[in-house]
C-alpha cells in the first residue's frame, strides 16, 4: 500500500519469486500488508482486522528483499521492518547525506595537509634562493675585488683575467639558478592559491551539506510527529467504530 511505479512492480516481482501471491486487492486472506505510508485507507484497515484478531503482518519493501535474499522469512516484528517505507527511505537518505558529508570533510583535511606540504616546500625553495642570493652577492664581492686587483698588478694581468672570466661564468650560473628558482616559487605560489580556493570551496560545500541535513532532520521529525498524529485519529476513529458496532450488535441482540 503507498507503493507506486518501478518499485510496487519490483515488490510484485519479488513476492512472485518467493512462491508467494500478490494480489492489490486487500482481503481477509491477506497474511502481509507492505506499506510506505499510514495515512492510506488500506493501512486503517488492516489495523482494523488486526485489532479484530486477525493474523496480518503489516511490514515494509525491507522485509521481503531481505526475505528474497536469503531465501527464509525474516521475523516481521523486528523494529528495521515494522518501520514504513517512508521513514525507511527517510532513514537511507539521512545516512547516505551523512557518509557524503564524511567524505567531504576527509578530502578537506587530505587537501589541508597538501597545503601545508606546499607551504613547507615554498618556505625551502624561499631558503634556497636567499642562501643562493647571498652566494651571488659574495662571488660579485670577490669579482669586484678581483677586478679592483686586475687593475692595480700589471704583471699579473693575464692570470687574473683568467680568474676573473672564471668567477664570471660562475656567478652567471648562480644567477640562471636564481632565476629558475624565481620561477619555481611563483609557480608553486600559484598552486597553493589555487589549493586555498579549493580549501575555502570545499568547505563552503561541507556547510552547505550541513545546513541541508539539519533541514533534512527536521523535516524528518515533523512528517513523523504528522504520521503519529494521524495514526492517532485513525486508531481513534476505529476504536470508535468498533464501539459503534459492538453497540449495534447489543442492540440486535436485545
Amino acid at each position: 500500500a503507498g507503493y507506486k511505479g518501478p518499485i510496487r512492480n519490483d515488490i510484485r516481482e519479488l513476492i512472485e519469486a518467493t512462491g508467494a501471491t500478490f494480489n492489490q486487492n486487500f482481503t481477509k486472506k491477506t497474511t502481509h500488508l507492505v506499506c510506505y505510508r499510514a495515512e492510506s485507507e488500506v493501512y486503517a484497515k488492516a489495523l482494523l482486522f488486526k485489532l479484530e484478531g486477525q493474523s496480518l503482518e503489516i511490514v515494509n519493501h525491507r522485509w521481503i528483499e531481505d526475505s528474497a535474499k536469503s531465501w527464509r522469512r525474516m521475523p516481521e516484528e523486528a523494529e528495521a521492518y515494522r518501520k514504513l517505507g517512508v521513514e525507511v527511505d527517510f532513514e537511507e537518505r539521512l545516512d547516505a547525506e551523512k557518509k557524503l558529508r564524511m567524505d567531504v570533510e576527509a578530502q578537506l583535511e587530505e587537501e589541508e595537509r597538501s597545503r601545508r606540504n606546499l607551504q613547507e616546500l615554498l618556505e625551502a625553495e624561499e631558503q634556497a634562493r636567499q642562501e643562493m642570493q647571498q652566494q651571488l652577492m659574495e662571488e660579485e664581492a670577490n669579482r669586484v675585488a678581483l677586478r679592483t686587483q686586475l687593475d692595480g698588478e700589471g704583471q699579473n694581468r693575464e692570470a687574473l683575467q683568467h680568474q676573473f672570466s672564471r668567477s664570471r661564468a660562475d656567478i652567471d650560473s648562480l644567477q640562471s639558478l636564481l632565476q629558475q628558482s624565481e620561477a619555481s616559487r611563483g609557480k608553486q605560489e600559484q598552486q597553493l592559491l589555487a589549493a586555498e580556493e579549493e580549501r575555502r570551496a570545499m568547505m563552503r560545500q561541507v556547510e552547505d551539506m550541513r545546513r541541508q541535513q539539519t533541514a533534512l532532520q527536521s523535516q524528518f521529525s515533523r512528517s513523523r510527529q504528522d504520521l503519529l498524529t494521524q495514526l492517532e485519529a485513525r486508531l481513534n476513529s476505529i476504536e470508535q467504530l468498533r464501539s459503534e458496532l459492538d453497540n449495534e450488535a447489543k442492540s440486535h441482540g436485545d
